[in-house]
C-alpha cells in the first residue's frame, strides 16, 4: 500500500507539466469582402498568417496552446453606417467555424462566452477570420473592417 501511495505522488508530481498564462493582442488586421456587395448578408475573411512562435515567447511549438480564449475585440468598418451588424467567426480546416463576437449597428460588441478548444485554430491548417455582415444598401467596391484580436493563452512548457 505504502508503494502505491509513493507511485502515485511521483506519477502527479512529474505527469503535471507546468502552464503559464500569456495575454497577447494582434496588430489590426484586414478583414475584407470582395464586391460587388449586396444588401443584406455578406462575408469577408482574413486568412491568419501570424506566426505565434515568433510573435509570443515561450511559445517553441504551436502544440504547447492548451487553451485560448477570445477576451477583447475590436471591429471598425470602413463605412460604419452601412452595417447592420457583424459576427466574427474563427474558422479552420479541422477545427471548424466558432462565433467569437457580435457587433450591433450601434457599434457594441460582445465576445461569445462559450468558447470551446479555440486552441486548436491557431494549430490548424488555413486558419482564417471571418466577419459575416448585414449591409443596409448596395455597396459597389470592397468593404473592409479593422480588427484587433486579444486572446489569453494557456501555454504548457516544453
Amino acid at each position: 500500500m505504502r508503494h502505491l501511495i509513493i507511485l502515485s505522488l511521483a506519477v502527479a508530481l512529474f505527469g503535471c507539466s507546468t502552464s503559464e498564462e500569456v495575454k497577447w493582442s494582434t496588430s489590426t488586421l484586414t478583414v475584407t469582402a470582395t464586391g460587388p456587395l449586396f444588401e443584406g448578408s455578406n462575408t469577408g475573411t482574413y486568412e491568419w498568417d501570424i506566426d505565434l512562435t515568433k510573435a509570443i515567447d515561450g511559445i517553441e511549438d504551436l502544440s504547447q496552446l492548451s487553451e485560448a480564449r477570445l477576451i477583447e475585440i475590436k471591429v471598425s468598418a470602413e463605412e460604419p453606417d452601412m452595417v447592420e451588424d457583424v459576427t466574427i467567426q474563427l474558422a479552420g480546416e479541422k477545427s471548424g467555424m466558432q462565433k467569437v463576437a457580435f457587433m450591433d449597428g450601434s457599434g457594441k460588441i460582445q465576445v461569445a462566452e462559450k468558447q470551446e478548444n479555440l486552441a486548436s485554430f491557431f494549430q490548424d491548417k488555413y486558419p482564417t477570420v471571418v466577419a459575416d455582415f448585414n449591409l443596409l444598401d448596395d455597396w459597389f467596391d470592397d468593404f473592409i473592417f479593422d480588427v484587433e484580436l486579444t486572446f489569453t493563452f494557456k501555454i504548457k512548457s516544453p
